[in-house]
């Protein structure tokens, strides 16, 4: 392979990936605003038990997630050079 189709491989690759994160991150604000209403409704406004704390704590948890992967965690300016002096374009594994 070329370096430019290399490139242009690992630019898609990035492409689909931050269309797939948008994606993921729409349904899932979209389904906590409608959803806000039956929220209300089963964890505020009855006694605080454990089922109501798992509840929260998911709901809270799922679009903090969504948000977290939406944010970057390193500056572009980092990334950027750290692509140009290695010259791997392979995408980093985060864990």
């Amino acid at each position: 392979m070329s370096p430019e189709s290399e490139v242009k491989a690992a630019f898609q690759e990035i492409q689909a990936d931050v269309m797939v994160m948008w994606a993921a991150f729409t349904l899932v604000v979209y389904d906590f605003i409608i959803t806000v209403p039956n929220a209300l409704e089963v964890a505020w406004r009855r006694p605080f038990t454990v089922t109501t704390a798992l509840f929260v704590t998911t709901r809270w948890m799922m679009l903090a997630i969504v948000i977290a992967n939406v944010v970057p965690i390193t500056p572009a300016s980092n990334c950027a050079a750290s692509l140009q002096t290695s010259g791997d374009f392979r995408r980093p594994e985060m864990f």
